[in-house]
């Protein structure tokens, strides 16, 4: 993993740069997909794009009357909240590639399933 270059990165910045990588090791996080993670978000947020979150939300409120009852609408938002906003709900849903839906959950999700 790349920790930028000399001089704009200084040997102090380095060795921080790479404890925090192996803390998040330890974690059991990829450093690497973390720093490209945080690239995404940043990406996001310039564009003022949307993100999975909003774009599904929209999208039940738009459905809602569509649906037999309230519990269909209820379902959805719950699946929703579960299982794909701790992985996508911050993404811009033009950069969602078919490895971000089969990225592995978060550890916290993991443990429930």
């Amino acid at each position: 993993m790349g920790l930028g270059p000399y001089p704009e990165v200084t040997l102090s910045g380095a060795r921080d740069a790479a404890l925090e990588a192996r803390r998040l090791l330890i974690q059991g996080v990829d450093p690497i997909e973390a720093r490209n993670a945080e690239r995404r978000a940043a990406r996001t947020r310039a564009k003022g794009a949307v993100s999975f979150a909003e774009a599904a939300g929209q999208y039940i409120a738009d459905h809602r009357d569509d649906w037999k009852n309230q519990k269909h609408a209820a379902q959805w938002t719950s699946s929703l909240q579960a299982y794909a906003h701790p992985t996508l709900g911050s993404m811009d849903v033009r950069t969602i590639t078919v490895a971000d839906l089969h990225a592995r959950p978060p550890a916290d999700m993991a443990r429930k399933a």
